[in-house]
């Protein structure tokens, strides 16, 4: 899933040193963070890295893992 939403923003012309703000809600945090920490730290520029929050919430299903939101500017 973080693959896929990085994916997405780099298609809006973002790049992460411009993500001014990254949430991510995990069903299981204690189980998912670490995975989803190794794809920030391939993604993240480590001089630039905007300001994450990970938590660990009750999702709408049972089925949804976890919910991304990305605040980011553009280069135009």
């Amino acid at each position: 899933v973080c693959v896929r939403a990085c994916v997405h923003v780099r298609a809006c012309a973002c790049v992460p040193s411009q993500s001014s703000t990254l949430t991510v809600q995990f069903q299981d945090i204690n189980r998912d963070f670490k995975a989803m920490n190794a794809v920030w730290n391939k993604w993240v520029d480590p001089t630039s890295k905007g300001c994450r929050f990970c938590v660990e919430a009750n999702m709408a299903r049972e089925n949804i893992l976890v919910e991304i939101q990305v605040i980011a500017a553009t280069s135009t």
